[in-house]
């Protein structure tokens, strides 16, 4: 509406109002193209002008300082890539010689201890067989034990009631190794006070054994951290033998001496001679039917496996005939087998042959 006439504003001065506006944006944006382009102008000026030549300078220094750190870098790189791949080459020898180092260590190792422990296996076995009694066996024993365990003691089988400890009843009828409780249910109280074993301790009954046959037992305490029981076991067989009880002497009553041909009366001599006649006659038969067998036999060393018979046969007869009745009688049968049946060679008549008749 017009102010002062307070009427509408009449329809035809809206375009002109439109197009004013947008002339004036036009121009507007042409005015600042215009800025820009001045602007671009005096910036293009500045760098002619020796701005460009500042600017490259500082690029040339940036860029110089770039390089010398990429250089550095790639330099870095290299060595430590240089030395990885070294490292990786050298990684199998490296594991080798060091598996080679360590093993021949070990084996180095093991050797002294197998040199040691056979050094005081044979010093052990040295000191038994110098040993002048049992007791000094069974103090060798106890104190070679002691290595391996804090209290030992050795127990002969006439020294135990087996009564009244069963664990040691059963170790010497199994005749190996028992493991038992160190209780008197077990050991009774006798050996308990022996071994000064600790409570609830286990303890080591090895047999003893010589020819098959359980002479006693060793105690051995197992140690907190456990015992090498396999060396107690080897210590008490290196021992045994020598606890056994040497046999007891055979007494030989001496064989009275034949008579002499002097002191034989005539009818004891006619007898003596036809024993001699027989055996001469019976290893004459042998050699004249079966001299081939006789040969192979003395060359085998088993005549008397070869004629067995023959030769039970004649000793049967010879005892029969003359042996029964006469005391003064000399086995002259045997003494024909070897002197002309084995030739004076008593081994070839093999090892079976039983000997002279008694």
């Amino acid at each position: 509406m017009d102010p002062v006439n307070d009427t509408p504003m009449h329809a035809e001065y809206v375009p002109d109002l439109t197009q004013a506006v947008s002339d004036a944006g036009t121009l507007a944006r042409e005015q600042v193209q215009a800025a820009w382009q001045l602007h671009l102008e005096k910036v293009r000026e500045q760098l002619e002008s020796g701005w460009l030549e500042t600017l490259q300078q500082i690029y040339a220094e940036r860029f110089h300082e770039v390089e010398e750190r990429l250089r550095e870098r790639y330099n870095e790189a290299l060595q430590l890539r240089a030395q990885q791949l070294a490292d990786e080459q050298l990684e199998p020898a490296r594991a080798q010689a060091s598996a080679e180092s360590r093993a021949e260590a070990r084996s180095q190792a093991w050797g002294e201890a197998t040199r040691a422990s056979i050094e005081k296996l044979n010093n052990v076995a040295r000191r038994l067989r110098m040993a002048s009694s049992r007791d000094e066996v069974k103090a060798t024993l106890i104190s070679s034990a002691s290595e391996f365990s804090p209290s030992a003691v050795v127990l002969e089988e006439s020294e135990l009631d087996l009564t009244s400890a069963p664990a040691l009843a059963n170790a010497l009828e199994s005749k190996d190794t028992v493991v038992a409780e160190a209780t008197a249910g077990e050991l009774s109280e006798a050996v308990l006070q022996q071994l000064r074993a600790p409570e609830n301790s286990r303890v080591f009954l090895i047999p003893l054994v010589a020819h098959d046959k359980a002479l006693g037992v060793m105690a051995a305490v197992s140690p907190e951290a456990g015992t090498d029981v396999s060396s107690l076991e080897l210590l008490a067989t290196l021992a045994a033998p020598h606890l056994e009880l040497p046999p007891e002497p055979v007494i030989i009553e001496p064989i009275p001496p034949k008579p002499g041909w002097s002191d034989l009366s005539r009818p004891e001599q006619e007898t003596h001679l036809r024993a001699q006649r027989f055996a001469r006659n019976r290893v004459a038969e042998l050699l004249l039917n079966h001299i081939n067998r006789v040969r192979d036999a003395r060359a085998a060393g088993n005549l008397y496996g070869m004629f067995r018979v023959e030769i039970e046969a004649a000793r049967s007869e010879f005892r029969r005939e003359f042996f029964e009745t006469s005391p003064s009688m000399v086995d002259y049968l045997h003494v024909e087998f070897i002197r002309t049946l084995a030739r004076d060679h008593a081994d070839a008549l093999g090892p079976d042959y039983p000997g002279p008749l008694l």
